[in-house]
């Protein structure tokens, strides 16, 4: 009886002693560092133009309007994906810029990391003949916009398009309409015009730093000199 009352207590011990081992949470790996992007503010305009507040008669760029701007019919900033997708429309395809660009193969077209061409091609007011995207620092000052090609920015070259594009002065491809092709999202409902195109830039390609503030001004143009440029800005936290 003494024995048979110490084996059932020393089971009793192993028992209660595995079920706390199993009970143990499991410690995670350490886990991975994503970036994660969150739209601070949509702009419905950059602010520049001859009746703009943000005019500076030292700066001409400023004061520059867009003869055409519906051609950047839409966009979406960056979200968790970190992708900004910028839509183009219009009669004439998009430039890719002046030179020799990367070709269409098919139509509709797709490309990654495209050549945009003779990289000082512009039209008669200085605007980029390829898509462009100008990044400021605004976490410090909040009207900073010392990036914006206005103000002489550096251009952040396309990282991706769908859909449609030429080279300047070249011809114009068979119109895609609202086609852009496998792997596009599909089009805003007002991106309707005979040429289409999706053109995407990578914010995880940029040297953006964790826990900053960025404006981001981009452009896109269709290659008539009379300076049909569509540029829109957003405010994203990183």
């Amino acid at each position: 009886m003494k024995y048979k009352s110490l084996i059932i207590l020393l089971a009793f011990v192993i028992f209660a002693f595995v079920i706390g081992v199993k009970a143990q949470p499991i410690q995670p790996t350490q886990s991975l560092q994503l970036k994660t992007f969150k739209i601070n503010k949509t702009l419905a305009d950059c602010g520049y133009g001859p009746s703009a507040a943000n005019c500076i008669k030292s700066n001409p760029k400023t004061c520059i309007g867009l003869r055409e701007s519906g051609v950047l019919a839409a966009y979406q900033a960056p979200q968790a994906d970190g992708i900004l997708h910028v839509w183009y429309q219009d009669e004439h395809a998009l430039s890719l810029g002046s030179g020799t660009v990367s070709p269409m193969n098919q139509n509709p077209g797709h490309v990654v990391n495209p050549n945009t061409g003779n990289p000082n091609g512009v039209d008669p007011q200085g605007r980029p003949l390829r898509p462009g995207l100008f990044i400021t620092d605004i976490t410090d000052n909040s009207k900073d916009k010392s990036g914006d090609w206005e103000w002489g920015g550096k251009l952040h070259e396309v990282h991706e398009i769908f859909g449609s594009w030429k080279s300047l002065n070249a011809r114009n491809p068979k119109p895609n309409g609202r086609n852009l092709g496998p792997g596009s999202l599909n089009p805003p409902a007002n991106v309707i015009d005979r040429y289409t195109s999706e053109v995407r830039w990578d914010m995880n390609k940029l040297s953006l730093k964790k826990g900053r503030t960025y404006r981001l001004e981009f452009m896109v143009h269709d290659g008539d000199f009379g300076g049909d440029s569509g540029e829109k800005c957003a405010i994203i936290n990183y």
